[in-house]
């Protein structure tokens, strides 16, 4: 083990004793083949063999995004424009 370890307030023991007669799997426990381990050198780190999930995520249409960004650009113009107008008056 390293300094890595973070500890939590969660404990999740009497979840995997629960899990383990059945092998059944959860949000942190999974099965994994021997295979992939002896693949990976007998290694039991569990970042390598831990399920990756990604949730989709929806995003504005990129020629909105660059519209709305194209819209801030001008006001700022507009602005620093009438800024150095009204500098220019006063010197």
């Amino acid at each position: 083990m390293d300094d890595k370890r973070t500890p939590i307030e969660a404990n999740d023991i009497p979840d995997a004793l629960a899990k383990w007669p059945g092998r059944e799997e959860g949000p942190n426990s999974y099965r994994v083949p021997i295979e992939k381990i002896r693949e990976n050198d007998w290694s039991l780190a569990a970042g390598r063999y831990k399920p990756v999930t990604a949730t989709a995520v929806n995003h504005d249409a990129p020629a909105d995004i660059l519209g709305d960004v194209l819209k801030v650009e001008n006001e700022i113009l507009r602005h620093g424009n009438a800024l150095l107008k009204q500098l220019g008056d006063k010197s």
